[in-house]
């Protein structure tokens, strides 16, 4: 079997075509559901190239440099994917959008010097539709967008198909809906150098909806949520799988929240002194008023006593 790579100059080379235009409009990618025609966008004419025997293959856990993406092993890598998502996804029992979809969202490959990736998109239908998403069926467009990036569409080579269909198959849980892969590049203006992998992170997680319309012409809408499954395989998975065994780690037993003060209340501090310093003013000036009111009074009546008059 002839063995599929990746080619790092000719991706680069693919992405910043796009980049040209796509970063001029800030309007959202809208993906209509079916294949993309082979001359338009090919992955396999465009990154595929032949390579000697001696090219080590290994299941891939996303590459970030020339010498990891001539070693990433696409067939390997939809496998180990499309068993990530259906493992993590087949535990959510109810979906956080009305039409049941859930997102599984990964990168195989993401470069820091020249901000080029490759992203797969996968949507799985974990709960039953709601509402009128009940009658759409499986009529949906998709929405991506991303906040300072390009990306556009490519076709999967065969024998990623065949992976995912195998894995699929010998895996329960969860129906695959559609499959979308990309490649794209970063902005360069937003491109820094002591970016954090956090930054990118949230740089490169788009942001997706569901387009639909009813029987009755009316148009349906929903944001789905990616936090469901990001991340689960390729770059930024141990960044993503340490951020929750941090959180599993910190998480004990159940506290009330609101009965312990956790930082320190600088404005509380401020305010008090405020309140002291009003009270302290509007005190003494009541205490004056009082004051004069009773000289005011003895006064007067001093005066009547001395006219034969009686006083207040």
């Amino acid at each position: 079997m002839q063995s599929t790579v990746l080619s790092y100059l000719l991706l680069a080379v693919s992405a910043l075509s796009v980049v040209t235009t796509a970063l001029s409009s800030p309007a959202a990618m809208l993906i209509v559901p079916g294949s993309v025609p082979e001359s338009e966008s090919s992955w396999h004419n465009l990154l595929r190239r032949d390579t000697d025997d001696r090219i080590a293959r290994r299941q891939s856990n996303g590459a970030r440099n020339e010498s990891d993406i001539e070693k990433l092993d696409l067939q390997s890598w939809a496998r180990e994917t499309t068993l990530r998502c259906i493992d993590r996804l087949k535990n959510v029992t109810k979906a956080s959008n009305p039409s049941g979809i859930a997102v599984c969202y990964n990168l195989p490959f993401q470069s820091n010097d020249s901000g080029v990736f490759a992203a797969d998109l996968r949507l799985y239908q974990v709960s039953a539709p709601e509402g009128d998403w009940a009658t759409v069926g499986g009529n949906i467009d998709v929405s991506l967008m991303y906040n300072g990036a390009a990306v556009q569409l490519r076709n999967e080579t065969a024998e990623e198909a065949a992976a995912t269909a195998q894995a699929s198959a010998n895996s329960e849980g969860p129906q695959k809906v559609q499959e979308f892969h990309f490649i794209g590049q970063i902005d360069k203006m937003l491109l820094a150098d002591d970016m954090t992998e956090r930054e990118l992170q949230n740089m490169l997680k788009p942001n997706i909806s569901l387009i639909a319309s009813t029987s009755e012409g009316r148009q349906l809408s929903t944001v789905l949520s990616a936090d469901e499954a990001t991340f689960v395989n390729g770059v930024f998975a141990n960044v993503a799988s340490a951020s929750q065994n941090n959180t599993a780690t910190i998480d004990g037993p159940f506290k009330l929240p609101g009965t312990k003060i956790e930082i320190v209340p600088i404005g509380l501090y401020f305010f008090g002194t405020y309140l002291v310093i009003a009270c302290s003013i509007f005190g003494w000036g009541t205490f004056e008023r009082q004051k004069f009111r009773d000289q005011y009074r003895k006064r007067i009546a001093q005066k009547g006593a001395a006219g034969g008059r009686g006083g207040i």
